[in-house]
């Protein structure tokens, strides 16, 4: 008999078999090892600067084809998302479909496909 089983006999007696000898280190941060089905949507601005929130917490979404705009509210905040050729966009986000809306600033606005949306500005306003 190895000596690791007759250790592990004995923890399981004392009704803890998965702890380790030492087992106090704590570590930084600690990884799943696979990705989830949970869906996020991530906004990134021009800046780079990203943030992203769950879908399970998205309560309502406005499309305003008169401001060119969608308005989107989370149980934390509400993000106003305005630009061009938004209907198809928001036809995804009813669907829980995009994973990143990215802003595009002004200079490069003519080289983004003529199927996709523009996004010219995405502001977040804080409910709480």
């Amino acid at each position: 008999m190895s000596q690791d089983f007759k250790l592990r006999y004995d923890q399981m007696r004392q009704s803890n078999p998965t702890k380790l000898d030492g087992d106090t280190v704590v570590k930084d941060c600690e990884y799943f090892d696979q990705s989830s089905n949970t869906r996020n949507l991530c906004f990134v601005w021009a800046d780079n600067r990203m943030k992203f929130y769950n879908y399970a917490y998205l309560i309502s979404g406005d499309y305003l084809p008169d401001d060119s705009s969608i308005t989107l509210v989370f149980t934390t905040d509400i993000i106003v998302i305005k630009g061009a050729r938004l209907l198809g966009l928001f036809d995804e986000l009813l669907r829980h479909l995009p994973r990143k809306i990215v802003c595009v600033e002004e200079r490069y606005r003519l080289s983004v496909d003529e199927n996709m949306p523009i996004i010219d500005s995405i502001e977040i306003i804080s409910s709480t």
